[in-house]
């Protein structure tokens, strides 16, 4: 099975450390196994479909063969082995700025800042700060603070704007249920951008 992976910079994994052994001389990374029986979230070798791409937004995004029995959970897949194939070069720094500046800007387009309660006023604040490069909860700078890398800035970025449309549309239907669809709209408005602009094929 051919999937999708996000790394941080030099092909490490985020929550393992683990370093990557990388594609050299048009060749795939070789093969990395796990040990034991495969657990969500514990063992195995981790990816994601096109469908779960922005719950992962990490420095690097790579093409990834899984070989033996693939488990399917609801925002990744976990198989024994998996070597990586090839880097999706079309991701990269600029890029994730310019996916957290589309997003911020259909945000802006589809929201409603006069009529927006608290919640969406909130989000708003958060958005605000992230594509600044801070924290959410750091509504003004700090000195001496590193800034967000632009792909923190890209994933948390579309998560909260996600959420203020979702706010958005509640308050403009006057029920709560809306907030799903709306937060559902944007993430797949924002899963088609990205698929559009890596030129990865939107059948798989």
């Amino acid at each position: 099975m051919i999937a999708y992976k996000f790394l941080r910079t030099g092909a490490v994994g985020r929550f393992s450390q683990f370093r990557w052994p990388t594609p050299a001389d048009d060749r795939p990374g070789t093969w990395v196994a796990a040990e034991g029986d495969l657990e969500n979230c514990r063992n195995g070798i981790h990816a994601c479909r096109l469908s779960d791409l922005l719950g992962w937004i990490d420095d690097e995004l790579w093409e990834i063969e899984l070989d033996g029995p693939v488990q399917k959970h609801p925002s990744l897949v976990v198989a024994p082995r998996g070597r990586l194939t090839r880097r999706i070069d079309a991701w990269d720094d600029a890029v994730a700025l310019e996916f957290a500046d589309m997003c911020a800007r259909r945000a802006r387009v589809d929201g409603e800042p006069a009529a927006a309660p608290a919640q969406t006023a909130a989000f708003a604040a958060d958005a605000v700060a992230l594509a600044a490069g801070r924290r959410p909860e750091m509504w003004t700078e700090v000195p001496g603070l590193p800034p967000q890398s632009p792909s923190a800035t890209a994933a948390n970025l579309g998560f909260v704007t996600a959420h203020a449309a979702g706010s958005a549309a509640a308050q403009r239907t006057g029920d709560t249920s809306a907030y799903q669809a709306g937060f559902d709209d944007a993430r797949a408005w924002q899963l088609d951008w990205l698929k559009e602009r890596l030129g990865l094929d939107p059948s798989a």
